[in-house]
């Protein structure tokens, strides 16, 4: 391992345990749903936009989107992906 790594920074873009190359997503939930998305944190680099409509849009850097896409079936259609972009 290198003197210089740092596990924190390493794993800081992990939605849940699998790391890797951040990405950023974007993801818009209903006015149903918005109410319980906004009562927690889900990952330390989550901004939620609220929308004029009640739905708000959830964005965060992960590094896996794996781990997003299993989150999200729970919420069927009240979950959209808004944008996925890589983070150069």
């Amino acid at each position: 391992m290198p003197a210089d790594f740092d596990f924190e920074k390493f794993s800081e873009s992990a939605f849940n345990v699998i790391w890797g190359e951040p990405q950023e997503v974007k993801i818009r939930f209903s006015p149903d749903q918005a109410p319980y998305i906004e009562e927690r944190t889900w990952h330390p680099s989550q901004k939620i936009e609220k929308r004029a409509d009640g739905s708000i849009d959830l964005t965060m850097r992960v590094a896996n989107l794996w781990e997003i896409k299993r989150w999200l079936i729970g919420y069927g259609a009240d979950a959209q992906v808004r944008k996925i972009a890589p983070d150069y």
